[in-house]
């Protein structure tokens, strides 16, 4: 399903709205419309994909201000008068990008682990099960 202009605008403002009801009016939807769509497969996916990629600019702004800020806590550990507030935002740039890498990790690997399950589901092993049997109840592979 291709998006319509309206469930774009309505993406975009669901990444950066504060609220659903919010994202509805900036995007001029009514919220009913947007409560519909959520339920659609589709549009969920392109919301989860545009989601992805706006993590991972996220992901890659804070991965180069990583080098920064190492140098930065450096530069203030040497220093005579350290100032709190840039060692405080150095800091936290280092935290907040080695937790959002955790979080990717993360998710990478559960979706590994469903499209495994979804593998299962339809009669495969899998891969790297060659050889063993389906799970109970599950239907033999075809021949």
């Amino acid at each position: 399903m291709d998006l319509t202009p309206k469930q774009v605008a309505l993406v975009e403002a669901l990444l950066t709205e504060k609220s659903k009801e919010a994202a509805a009016k900036k995007a001029k939807v009514p919220s009913a419309t947007m409560h519909r769509w959520l339920k659609l497969r589709e549009f969920r996916q392109a919301l989860r994909e545009a989601g992805d990629e706006s993590l991972r600019h996220a992901t890659a702004k804070l991965s180069r201000s990583c080098v920064a800020a190492a140098d930065r806590l450096v530069k203030e550990m040497e220093g005579r008068k350290p100032s709190a507030v840039r060692i405080a935002a150095a800091d936290k740039i280092l935290a907040h990008a080695a937790r959002l890498a955790d979080a990717l990790d993360a998710r990478d690997e559960l979706d590994e682990l469903k499209r495994r399950m979804e593998d299962l589901e339809r009669g495969g092993n899998g891969p790297g099960d060659q050889g063993e049997p389906p799970a109970p109840g599950a239907p033999p592979p075809p021949p």
